[in-house]
């Protein structure tokens, strides 16, 4: 990428950053969430809170979030310990640090995918579209985002140990990454018919060591804080599991259990295609180091 456009794609997310401070600013109470989601983004700041309490999460805490994300929305408190936290001001400049913090890796990824992007390099563009912007500004979807793409880029390089400990990573930030591991494990057996051990344990190890100090301080109880929300909270309406179960409600009159379970099973079938073996040499990240 031209020092030019880096230049323009910078300055434009810089934008967009400062008409989401404007809009805090004077909508601070906004139902319609135009720019601003500060109800979601309000639970993050509460999470992150436990810094300045002297707390340790999950255990004097609670968070709905894996470890790194609960740890993650910590960071904005250590750049602003000048403020006085949770009140309205602190929000808005944890919030718009947060934000600036989010979009920043946006800008990373973006110019990461012009990198690798061996043909329609422009495509790397589509998350700048407005719902991207949005989820990215107010969310932290964008690192484990970043974290995948790393990791593919490493499988690609046939570095499978680091890309394992990456899904680890991106495991404890949102949970799905994991649902990667076993189509890493299918490529490399299509490429050397054998289990490559290391990955599982590498990936295994990670995941341990992201999740020991929780476990060194609150125990049991501490680690399964999050797993146990989500539990209770069920589906999103809109999931599919929900729209399918809520047709079998009208239908015969009950949401069978083993729907759940179905869909649960279904989000590992991907790797039991025969065809991962064709990921090779024809996709065009996997030539990234030659661009």
């Amino acid at each position: 990428m031209t020092s030019k456009r880096v230049i323009l794609l910078g300055g434009g997310i810089f934008i967009f950053w400062l008409a989401g401070i404007v809009d805090l600013i004077f909508f601070p109470e906004a139902r319609i969430r135009f720019i601003n989601d500060n109800y979601d983004r309000g639970i993050y700041y509460e999470r992150g809170g436990w810094i300045v309490h002297s707390a340790v999460p999950y255990r004097d805490t609670i968070s709905e979030y894996p470890q790194i994300p609960t740890y993650l929305f910590a960071l904005p408190y250590l750049a602003l310990s000048w403020l006085e936290p949770m009140n309205e001001l602190g929000y808005g400049a944890w919030s718009s640090a947060y934000s600036l913090l989010m979009l920043a890796l946006l800008f990373t990824t973006i110019l990461i995918l012009y990198k690798v992007l061996t043909k329609q390099k422009n495509k790397s563009f589509i998350l700048l579209l407005p719902a991207y912007l949005y989820f990215t500004y107010n969310r932290f979807d964008i690192l484990p985002s970043l974290i995948c793409l790393v990791s593919f880029l490493l499988l690609s390089g046939g570095k499978f140990v680091w890309a394992a400990i990456m899904l680890g990573i991106g495991t404890l930030t949102k949970w799905y990454p994991a649902l990667l591991l076993p189509v890493y494990l299918m490529y490399y057996w299509f490429l050397n018919k054998k289990i490559h051990w290391l990955m599982i344990i590498s990936f295994g190890a990670t995941c341990l060591m992201i999740i020991l100090p929780t476990y060194l301080s609150g125990g049991i109880e501490a680690l399964l804080v999050p797993y146990r929300f989500h539990i209770v909270r069920g589906l999103e309406k809109v999931a599919l599991p929900a729209l399918v179960g809520r047709l079998f409600f009208v239908f015969i009159g009950n949401q069978p259990t083993i729907l759940i379970y179905l869909f649960l099973t279904l989000q590992f079938m991907t790797s039991l295609q025969k065809r991962v073996d064709k990921i090779s040499p024809n996709w065009n990240l996997l030539k990234w180091r030659k661009v």
